[in-house]
């Protein structure tokens, strides 16, 4: 048995600091998410575009090209969330720093685009312990899946994700779904009998 994620509530100090955290609720559900697909789902140009960036995540090389450029944002550490316990750890290890600006306007949209995958947000009153001025709540199930019925899992999920949505193409679902992803399922777990 193990646990999966299903909701989050989130609760942050601020805009900024709720913004943050429903993103690393979002991560901590999507332990496989990488940093492209982050930078496809949620654009500056879709999601806050008020910014002042030109995208909501950067890796620290990132950050240092912008400093090195004589980028303002990054040179006064006003641009993304780059202290202890703020940057975005993905499943594979790598961190992430995150969009620091956001108006009542971007933090809407961003609510939006989160709400579809069970995660909520609000600004209001956290703990003064809270590390990066967020505190979540999450929600799990208990989850039992062996190895053995893991591919037929997971190609009957698929199987019932296009019954459900029969107007998709497979070009929308190659990019909701991109195949080195479910590939990568599927080899996990092959050689599991």
């Amino acid at each position: 048995m193990s646990k999966k994620i299903i909701k989050a509530q989130v609760t942050g100090k601020h805009q900024n600091r709720t913004a943050l955290g429903m993103m690393t609720a979002f991560v901590a559900m999507h332990p496989s998410v990488n940093t492209s697909t982050l930078k496809e789902m949620f654009t500056t140009k879709d999601v806050c575009p008020d910014a002042g960036i030109s995208q909501l995540f950067y890796s620290k090389s990132e950050i240092e090209q912008e400093q090195a450029n004589g980028n303002e944002w990054f040179i006064n550490d006003n641009a993304c969330f780059t202290k202890d316990g703020e940057w975005l750890t993905l499943g594979n290890g790598r961190k992430l720093a995150f969009n620091k600006v956001w108006t009542a306007k971007s933090l809407e949209k961003l609510q939006t685009a989160l709400a579809d995958y069970g995660i909520t947000g609000e600004v209001g009153t956290v703990d003064k312990s809270a590390v990066a001025g967020f505190e979540i709540c999450f929600e799990s199930v208990e989850v039992q899946v062996t190895g053995k019925f893991q591919n037929r899992t997971a190609l009957g999920m698929m199987a019932a994700y296009v019954a459900l949505n029969p107007s998709l193409t497979a070009e929308e679902l190659n990019e909701q779904f991109p195949m080195k992803e479910i590939w990568w399922c599927f080899k996990k777990y092959a050689d599991i009998k």
